[in-house]
C-alpha cells in the first residue's frame, strides 16, 4: 500500500485522505478500474487534524521488505519484494517489484 499525505483535493484540503491499494497487471486495453481506501473526517469542512494521526496508525509502513524471487538472467533483471509488516497487527498486501537488488 502506497499512502501520501495531502491527497484530499485541494478545495477540501486535508480532510479527505486516499490510499492506494497498488498497481496490477490486466489484460487487454480496457481501462481498469481504480481502487482506493479513503479515510474522511466529516467533522470538518476542510483541514483535518484527525487524519494525519489516524492514517499511519491504520495503514503504517512497512518495517522492512524482503526478496522473495529474483531473476537474473539476460540484460533486465528483476527483484520481487514481500513486505515484512511492522508487527503482528498487521498484514502485508501484494508484492513490489524493483530493476536492483537492493530493498525499495
Amino acid at each position: 500500500l502506497g499512502f501520501q499525505a495531502g491527497m484530499g483535493s485541494a478545495m477540501l484540503g486535508n480532510r479527505d485522505q486516499k490510499c492506494s491499494i497498488g498497481h496490477f497487471l490486466a489484460d487487454g486495453l480496457a481501462s481498469p478500474s481504480v481502487r482506493t481506501l479513503e479515510l474522511r473526517d466529516h467533522s470538518v469542512m476542510r483541514d483535518s487534524s484527525f487524519n494525519k494521526h489516524v492514517f499511519p496508525r491504520l495503514l503504517p509502513n512497512p518495517k522492512a521488505f524482503r526478496m522473495v524471487w529474483s531473476c537474473t538472467k539476460g540484460s533486465d533483471p528483476v527483484y520481487i519484494w514481500e513486505a515484512v509488516p511492522p508487527d503482528a497487527r498487521f498484514v502485508s498486501l501484494g508484492m513490489l517489484a524493483t530493476k536492483q537488488p537492493d530493498p525499495p
